[in-house]
């Protein structure tokens, strides 16, 4: 299943890989969300729970879940427009966008990463994420892919608890021996691009040490760099590969990442 969105660093091309390594679970938190698709592709746990500190994101979920129809009328009549997708940038970056109604959010919010090239977040510090889609797959309706995936997205978040805080507050309140987390936060090296001071690089050392100390299980994706195989030298690491898609020049780059977690996976991972 797609999430509404892609999302740098998604992990729509490795999921199944994710997924496999998960052992038996009541619980399930997905303490970044992103683009969701892990858990989205997840078999239903007992209880479920979406988090992300973009509240953006969060509004665009929580308005998908709890006012569908009105959502998805807008975003039918809203035409792809690169005029458009300029002011509402400005807007964003303006302020004037936090004024808005919450539907008319998630609709803007959704219209600039959908239209936006690479699908990436806007930003108020990150002035490179303002950058029209020029691929010629643009030249459709940009909300025409969504018609099908939309209302599967709805139905399968009904029963899923949506959460905007930090990621501390998330295992404070979820930990137990029944539960699994599964992290994805920002790659070491380029915590600054969802946003400054929201994942600094200290937050990576802080992580870890909540990490060492939860009664449930988790899993961690991160990129492959020496910084991340120290730091989480005394737990089982998973190299994976995937490549990623928006590499101007080679849009099949492959990239390497880890998949970390506090239990023995070898066996799951055969």
């Amino acid at each position: 299943m797609r999430g509404l969105i892609g999302y740098l660093g998604g992990k729509s091309k490795v999921q199944e890989q994710i997924i496999r390594i998960f052992p038996e679970h009541k619980n399930f938190v997905e303490v970044f969300a992103g683009s969701a698709v892990v858990l989205l592709n997840n078999p239903l746990a007992k209880n479920e729970v979406l988090n992300d500190i973009n509240q953006d994101l969060i509004n665009l979920y929580k308005v998908a879940k709890e006012q569908p129809q009105a959502l998805f009328e807008e975003i039918t009549m809203l035409p792809h427009s690169h005029d458009l997708f300029d002011e509402f940038l400005a807007d964003f970056r303006s302020g004037k966008h936090d004024t808005l109604s919450d539907i008319e959010k998630a609709l803007r919010f959704l219209f600039l990463i959908r239209t936006g090239y690479g699908q990436k977040l806007p930003s108020k510090e990150n002035k490179s994420s303002g950058t029209w889609g020029t691929s010629k797959f643009r030249k459709k309706m940009w909300h025409q892919p969504l018609k099908k995936s939309f209302w599967k997205f709805v139905e399968r978040i009904q029963d899923v608890t949506i959460e905007n805080q930090n990621y501390d507050y998330i295992f404070d309140k979820y930990d137990s021996k029944d539960t699994l987390f599964y992290c994805d936060p920002p790659y070491y090296g380029l915590e600054d691009y969802y946003g400054k001071y929201k994942f600094a690089p200290n937050d990576h050392i802080k992580l870890m040490r909540i990490l060492s100390n939860i009664k449930g299980k988790f899993v961690l994706s991160l990129n492959d760099v020496p910084e991340t195989r120290e730091l989480y030298k005394d737990f089982y690491v998973l190299p994976i590969e995937l490549r990623y898609g928006i590499a101007k020049n080679n849009p099949n780059t492959l990239g390497k990442e880890l998949l970390i977690t506090n239990y023995e996976t070898k066996n799951l991972f055969s």
